[in-house]
């Protein structure tokens, strides 16, 4: 019976066939992602493309790096990108340009082959300025990481209607090692290698931002939770704080977007939707293009989180190998996660 039995699930899995659903090769689409704030530029603007479902078409290392692009305005003005060579699809206008507070722009894009973009017009509103910046420490027991600091921003909300905020930070690291170097067959296998000149690690904040609107405070304070830092040290924990002005357009733009990246697979969450921006192609309304084009006035603020009082020492830390300091320095190489540019009001 059980030799019967056997034979028959064998039988069963042979005629078993597994499913393979044939999904479209849609084309890829074209990827737009530029700010043009009131700050000195330059400013940049990538494009790229986005990822069909099958890789048939690898568009992986394919960009539209021959585009002629520019930002022109209400009042005739015109502002140039030009193409950087350090990036795919990376475009950035002038050093000194900036956006002006109450004047509209729209960005033009033509490719190599001939097709054209543009964004509908976008108003560049000014940001109120950055009142104060609050710390708040919160003990974590139970854990390594013995407690955090809470960090949130003030800002008065002006008295016009329909204004929209956005918030981001960056966390500049002072460097003393720029070189962690390891090799088993020499003599030390573990060397680091000091920073030729100051230099400075950079992080970013996560995802599309912080998003507000002032449909219930309008005119009055708006207090707005920033950012998270590990008491992991007694050392001041640098923070960069952007507050940008947002479009209307812009405000829903992003608000859509943070609803699909928050999505979880729960029973209430919203069916996954392509987020629809402000750009189109001149001639075919119905290619759909991705992404976005904003103009942002901008209030910064640098503040350093003071790591110290809260009574109880910071969490030890892990441990780690024992590099061999070298006589020789290395350069600090400019990156998107590393400078040699000391950021602004840095006091230490």
């Amino acid at each position: 019976m059980k030799k019967r039995l056997s034979f028959l699930l064998l039988a069963l899995q042979a005629c078993i066939s597994p499913y393979e659903p044939t999904l479209p090769d849609l084309p890829p689409k074209l990827v737009v992602d530029g700010l043009l704030t009131d700050l000195p530029g330059p400013h940049k603007l990538r494009l790229s493309y986005s990822a069909p479902f099958t890789n048939s078409d690898a568009i992986f290392d394919r960009s539209p790096d021959q585009a002629t692009i520019w930002v022109s305005d209400d009042k005739g003005g015109r502002m140039e990108y030009i193409y950087l060579n350090t990036a795919r699809g990376l475009y950035q206008t002038r050093d000194e340009v900036r956006g002006v507070a109450g004047r509209s722009y729209t960005l033009h894009i033509k490719l190599a082959d001939g097709r054209q973009y543009e964004s509908k017009p976008e108003l560049l509103r000014a940001s109120p300025p950055i009142d104060t910046v609050v710390q708040e420490y919160s003990r974590r027991a139970g854990t390594r990481l013995k407690g955090t600091f809470a960090v949130s921003v003030r800002t008065k909300d002006p008295a016009t209607t329909g204004d929209f905020y956005k918030w981001k930070w960056t966390h500049y690291d002072p460097l003393e090692i720029c070189l962690y170097y390891t090799n088993k067959f020499e003599t030390p296998p573990y060397r680091k290698f000091p920073c030729c000149v100051p230099c400075w690690e950079i992080s970013y904040s996560v995802g599309s931002g912080l998003i507000t609107s002032d449909e219930l405070v309008n005119g009055r304070a708006i207090s707005q939770p920033i950012a998270t830092v590990p008491y992991d040290s007694i050392s001041p924990y640098y923070l960069l704080i952007e507050q940008q002005s947002l479009s209307k357009a812009a405000y829903q733009f992003w608000k859509r977007a943070n609803e699909q990246t928050s999505i979880t697979g729960g029973l209430f969450d919203l069916p996954p939707a392509t987020v629809t921006g402000n750009l189109f192609n001149t001639a075919n309304a119905n290619e759909q293009v991705l992404g976005f084009f904003g103009v942002s006035g901008v209030s910064r603020k640098a503040y350093f989180v003071k790591r110290t009082g809260v009574g109880e020492s910071p969490a030890a830390p892990s441990p780690q190998v024992a590099y061999v300091l070298q006589n020789e320095c290395y350069t600090c190489r400019e990156g998107v996660f590393r400078t040699a540019i000391a950021p602004p009001e840095w006091v230490r």
